[in-house]
């Protein structure tokens, strides 16, 4: 049997795993379906930059649902392997180990104000809706 604070560590670290890899998963097929930088001369980090600068709608919001999916199962994840105290961990998937990566990027990456507002408000409410789900259906 496992003890209950492994299992709620176990939780955090599963969780994050899930939605980071949906994140990734999801900015992977953004990039293959939406090429930003097909018309870019600069190599690297630069044509990120420029290429980063004016994508179209579609790409904003492929991206905006992988961190809402990202977030949602990451938080179920989360709350089935805890079993307990799940709107704490939710809020540690949703705020401190998804949120701190998220505000890197935005600071990195020129986006819409529309953007940078929603994927971080994603972070927080999706999680805590996917822990929100299994404490439903545990009940």
């Amino acid at each position: 049997m496992m003890g209950k604070n492994i299992r709620k560590i176990l939780g955090v670290f599963l969780g994050i795993g899930v939605g980071v890899f949906i994140n990734l998963l999801f900015g992977a097929i953004s990039s293959y379906l939406i090429d930003v930088l097909k018309n870019s001369e600069a190599p690297g980090a630069e044509a990120l930059v420029q290429g980063a600068v004016a994508p179209p709608v579609s790409a904003w919001l492929l991206t905006l649902l992988g961190a809402v999916l990202g977030s949602f199962l990451a938080g179920i994840t989360g709350a089935i392997v805890s079993k307990e105290k799940i709107v704490l961990i939710t809020g540690i998937i949703g705020a401190g180990l998804f949120l701190f990566p998220g505000v890197y990027i935005l600071m990195v990456t020129p986006a819409p104000i529309w953007f940078n507002i929603s994927n971080l408000i994603s972070y927080f409410l999706f999680s805590y809706l996917g822990g929100l789900v299994i404490m439903r259906a545990q009940k």
